[in-house]
Protein backbone atom coordinates (compact mmCIF):
# COMPACT_ATOMS: atom_id res chain seq x y z
CA UNK A 1 0.00 0.00 0.00
CA UNK A 2 2.92 2.33 0.65
CA UNK A 3 4.06 1.75 -2.94
CA UNK A 4 0.60 2.68 -4.22
CA UNK A 5 0.77 5.91 -2.21
CA UNK A 6 3.83 6.80 -4.25
CA UNK A 7 2.11 5.79 -7.51
CA UNK A 8 3.90 2.47 -7.99
CA UNK A 9 2.42 -1.00 -8.29
CA UNK A 10 3.10 -3.45 -5.53
CA UNK A 11 2.75 -7.18 -5.06
CA UNK A 12 -0.94 -7.09 -4.08
CA UNK A 13 -2.04 -3.75 -5.55
CA UNK A 14 -2.07 -3.24 -9.31
CA UNK A 15 -2.37 0.01 -11.28
CA UNK A 16 -4.62 0.54 -14.29
CA UNK A 17 -4.63 3.61 -16.48
CA UNK A 18 -8.08 5.14 -16.90
CA UNK A 19 -9.55 7.96 -18.91
CA UNK A 20 -8.64 6.56 -22.29
CA UNK A 21 -10.34 7.50 -25.54
CA UNK A 22 -12.76 4.59 -25.27
CA UNK A 23 -14.08 5.72 -21.88
CA UNK A 24 -15.02 9.23 -22.89
CA UNK A 25 -12.85 10.76 -20.17
CA UNK A 26 -9.74 12.80 -20.67
CA UNK A 27 -6.91 13.62 -18.33
CA UNK A 28 -6.65 17.29 -17.38
CA UNK A 29 -3.74 19.05 -19.06
CA UNK A 30 -1.54 16.05 -19.63
CA UNK A 31 -2.08 14.30 -16.31
CA UNK A 32 -2.27 10.51 -16.36
CA UNK A 33 -5.24 9.11 -14.47
CA UNK A 34 -4.55 5.84 -12.68
CA UNK A 35 -6.75 3.62 -10.56
CA UNK A 36 -5.48 0.94 -8.25
CA UNK A 37 -7.04 -2.46 -7.65
CA UNK A 38 -6.42 -5.03 -4.93
CA UNK A 39 -5.43 -8.54 -5.97
CA UNK A 40 -7.87 -11.36 -5.30
CA UNK A 41 -7.53 -13.57 -2.25
CA UNK A 42 -7.15 -10.90 0.41
CA UNK A 43 -9.14 -11.31 3.61
CA UNK A 44 -12.47 -9.41 3.28
CA UNK A 45 -11.88 -7.03 6.21
CA UNK A 46 -8.40 -6.12 4.96
CA UNK A 47 -9.72 -5.82 1.42
CA UNK A 48 -12.36 -3.31 2.55
CA UNK A 49 -9.83 -1.23 4.47
CA UNK A 50 -7.34 -1.18 1.59
CA UNK A 51 -10.10 -0.48 -0.94
CA UNK A 52 -11.04 2.62 1.05
CA UNK A 53 -7.48 3.95 0.81
CA UNK A 54 -6.99 3.37 -2.91
CA UNK A 55 -8.83 6.54 -4.07
CA UNK A 56 -6.31 8.52 -2.03
CA UNK A 57 -3.49 6.75 -3.87
CA UNK A 58 -5.14 7.50 -7.24
CA UNK A 59 -5.55 11.16 -6.32
CA UNK A 60 -1.90 11.46 -5.27
CA UNK A 61 -0.81 9.85 -8.54
CA UNK A 62 -2.98 12.26 -10.57
CA UNK A 63 -1.52 15.27 -8.75
CA UNK A 64 2.02 13.98 -9.28
CA UNK A 65 1.33 13.41 -12.97
CA UNK A 66 -0.08 16.93 -13.37
CA UNK A 67 2.95 18.46 -11.65
CA UNK A 68 5.33 16.56 -13.92
CA UNK A 69 3.40 17.62 -17.02
CA UNK A 70 3.18 21.31 -16.09
CA UNK A 71 6.67 21.99 -14.76
CA UNK A 72 7.73 23.54 -18.05
CA UNK A 73 6.90 27.12 -19.02
CA UNK A 74 5.01 26.08 -22.18
CA UNK A 75 1.77 25.91 -20.19
CA UNK A 76 2.02 29.51 -19.07
CA UNK A 77 3.09 31.23 -15.88
CA UNK A 78 -0.10 30.54 -13.93
CA UNK A 79 -0.01 26.84 -14.72
CA UNK A 80 3.66 26.71 -13.84
CA UNK A 81 3.06 28.50 -10.52
CA UNK A 82 0.18 26.13 -9.68
CA UNK A 83 2.36 23.12 -10.47
CA UNK A 84 5.15 24.52 -8.28
CA UNK A 85 2.81 24.94 -5.32
CA UNK A 86 1.35 21.49 -5.87
CA UNK A 87 4.90 20.17 -5.90
CA UNK A 88 5.41 21.63 -2.41
CA UNK A 89 2.26 19.88 -1.19
CA UNK A 90 3.44 16.62 -2.77
CA UNK A 91 6.69 17.00 -0.86
CA UNK A 92 4.66 16.99 2.37
CA UNK A 93 2.78 13.92 1.12
CA UNK A 94 6.02 12.07 0.36
CA UNK A 95 7.37 13.00 3.79
CA UNK A 96 4.29 11.46 5.41
CA UNK A 97 4.67 8.28 3.33
CA UNK A 98 8.33 8.01 4.37
CA UNK A 99 7.33 8.42 8.01
CA UNK A 100 4.72 5.68 7.59
CA UNK A 101 7.34 3.42 6.03
CA UNK A 102 9.66 4.08 8.95
CA UNK A 103 6.89 3.10 11.38
CA UNK A 104 6.29 -0.07 9.35
CA UNK A 105 9.98 -0.94 9.47
CA UNK A 106 9.89 -0.57 13.26
CA UNK A 107 6.86 -2.86 13.39
CA UNK A 108 4.55 -0.18 14.78
CA UNK A 109 2.23 0.38 11.80
CA UNK A 110 -1.06 -1.38 11.16
CA UNK A 111 -3.51 -0.73 8.35
CA UNK A 112 -5.87 0.94 10.83
CA UNK A 113 -3.09 3.26 12.03
CA UNK A 114 -2.15 4.04 8.43
CA UNK A 115 -5.75 4.94 7.63
CA UNK A 116 -5.88 7.18 10.73
CA UNK A 117 -2.68 9.02 9.75
CA UNK A 118 -3.89 9.49 6.15
CA UNK A 119 -7.24 11.05 7.08
CA UNK A 120 -6.03 14.69 7.06
CA UNK A 121 -4.62 14.23 3.54
CA UNK A 122 -7.75 12.68 1.97
CA UNK A 123 -9.71 15.89 1.39
CA UNK A 124 -6.63 17.84 0.27
CA UNK A 125 -5.51 15.22 -2.26
CA UNK A 126 -8.99 14.80 -3.70
CA UNK A 127 -9.32 18.58 -4.06
CA UNK A 128 -5.90 18.87 -5.70
CA UNK A 129 -6.64 16.03 -8.10
CA UNK A 130 -9.89 17.73 -9.13
CA UNK A 131 -7.95 20.86 -10.14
Amino acid sequence: LLYAMMGVEGRYIHARQRGGAGEGKSAPLGAVLVTFAVAEGLEPSLHALVQGMLPLCSAATAVSSYVEAQQRFEGGLVSHALAAEMHELLHDWHTMVVQLEHQRNLGRLSLQAMWFYCQPAVAAMQLLSAV
